[in-house]
């Protein structure tokens, strides 16, 4: 019993990341959208609730020159930034920050299993970029 509660803060952290993960996808694949923005700025409230405090959590996403970030945004010495590529050529950055220093974790303030997310999100960024970018020669 022990045992258990000390894993379930551990525990709970991951069932947020993975809950930001479905979400994001799940925003990614909807066909709702009017256009890219909408999508981008609903992925962009979705993000810091995956990470250890969403409330002190901002957002910055940059892709193909325009810039994308959260109401909160800042810059601070808390971040963690992914790259996001469309076939293999760097098209921006994800970055994820936080707005007050937090205990050091594994990367800075950061859970690695943060980073693997954080990579992850960008990764299906730069897919949804190499979709757009495939529909458009295809109704070409």
């Amino acid at each position: 019993m022990e045992i258990l509660q000390e894993q379930e803060p551990h525990l709970s952290e991951r069932v947020k990341e993975i809950s930001c993960l479905y979400s994001v996808i799940s925003f990614l694949s909807n066909k709702k959208y009017a256009s890219e923005e909408e999508r981008i700025h609903d992925i962009l409230r979705i993000i810091p609730t995956g990470w250890q405090y969403p409330e002190d959590t901002c957002v910055q996403i940059i892709l193909e020159g325009k810039e994308y970030k959260t109401d909160n945004f800042k810059e601070t010495p808390w971040r963690q930034v992914s790259e996001i590529s469309v076939s293999g050529e760097p098209k921006g950055i994800l970055a994820v920050s936080y707005l007050q220093e937090k205990p050091a974790k594994d990367e800075g303030p950061f859970y690695m299993e943060e980073r693997t997310l954080i990579d992850v999100i960008a990764k299906f960024l730069g897919e949804m970029i190499e979709l757009k970018l495939a529909k458009k020669i295809d109704n070409f």
